[in-house]
């Protein structure tokens, strides 16, 4: 953060209690608009907005998120160049989700799905430079609203190669990687219901000599109770990029969700051998399929987690090192950011 300050001249904080949050959705409930979007109305923040762009002249508004995009109308009164990032398409996070989610919180995905089908679409149609973060996302809503794909722009999610990589990957011998890693904010549904799906599933049926440790802050306690002698809980830690140094294998059990998994790109980049769903990669590079190990069922993530056990040093450091060319060459910040900024004309 320290870094950041430089690029900053003037941060405003809007206060906003979660009990205002919780009424606005009570209400929301009634509305033709998202949970999520009336989580964050805020009436000083659009007084805030209004004011600073009457008394400054800015060249371009960037608004981050779908939910933060019901302010863009402001914007547009005073006539400034607008980008909305919408990161990934919440229409699609949650059509995956009202499939896996069981009672009130099935209702309450199919209720959200429903409002972002409508909400998202209209959001694209009246801004001229959406931002997303996958092809597969774009594609999803354009395939659903062909009049906005002109006007959306895919960023691909990405990291800063240089604090991530590690130039001194090192792998155990064959026969001793036992000890798996998934990494996340575990308060995150999707997150919740991968690492669910592998304890609950996967897990039982790999030897006695693996284990599990689960990194990542707000660890809920549906996920806590699985603390065992095998399978251990981190919390919070400092630097994920030496953490994930102590372990021999990233498992990525992902079966929901949306957009690119910024843990992928984290792990390939520390040089982690990397056993994912294809919705786990879903939106990196299609080369990414030949770098990690891909399994889409219980047994098929057994025989994948064996395989790198058992595989030749030297043959999955090949695999690892790939694995950053295609980070590299397709996530790095730099290049990334300067191909969107070439594109929409900044």
């Amino acid at each position: 953060m320290e870094e950041a300050k430089v690029y900053v001249d003037k941060v405003i904080g809007i206060e906003q209690k979660k009990r205002n949050s919780y009424l606005n959705c009570l209400l929301g409930l009634f509305l033709p608009y998202p949970l999520r979007i009336a989580y964050c109305y805020n009436k000083k923040m659009k007084y805030c907005i209004q004011k600073e762009l009457y008394e400054t002249n800015y060249d371009i508004v960037y608004i981050k998120r779908l939910r933060m995009a019901q302010y863009a109308p402001i914007v547009k009164e005073r006539n400034v160049k607008l980008v909305i990032d919408i990161t990934d398409s919440l229409t699609k996070y949650y059509d995956s989700l009202r499939k896996k989610k069981l009672g009130l919180a099935k209702l309450l995905a199919i209720e959200e799905y429903i409002k972002h089908k409508y909400y998202e679409k209209k959001i694209c149609k009246e801004h001229k430079i959406i931002v997303i973060c996958s092809e597969e996302d774009k594609k999803y809503l354009t395939e659903r609203t062909p009049e906005i794909d002109n006007h959306i722009y895919v960023m691909n999610n990405s990291i800063d190669v240089s604090i991530w990589k590690n130039h001194k990957i090192q792998v155990a011998e064959p026969g001793h990687r036992k000890k798996l890693v998934f990494f996340g904010l575990m308060d995150y549904t999707p997150n919740i219901l991968a690492i669910k799906y592998f304890i609950e599933i996967v897990f039982p049926l790999l030897d006695k000599e693996y284990d599990l440790t689960i990194v990542g802050a707000n660890i809920t306690k549906e996920v806590y109770q699985y603390e065992s002698e095998r399978i251990h809980f981190t919390g919070f830690v400092q630097d994920i990029s030496v953490e994930l140094k102590k372990y021999d294998i990233f498992v990525c059990p992902m079966n929901t969700g949306s957009g690119v998994k910024n843990k992928i790109l984290q792990a390939s980049m520390v040089g982690l051998p990397i056993i994912s769903t294809d919705l786990g990669v879903e939106g990196i590079a299609e080369e990414i399929h030949q770098a990690v190990f891909i399994a889409n069922g219980s047994q098929d993530m057994v025989d994948k987690i064996r395989l790198v056990d058992e595989m030749q040093s030297e043959d999955l450091l090949k695999k690892l090192r790939y694995q950053q060319e295609i980070i590299e060459k397709f996530n790095n910040n730099d290049h990334v950011l300067k191909d969107l900024l070439d594109r929409i004309g900044i």
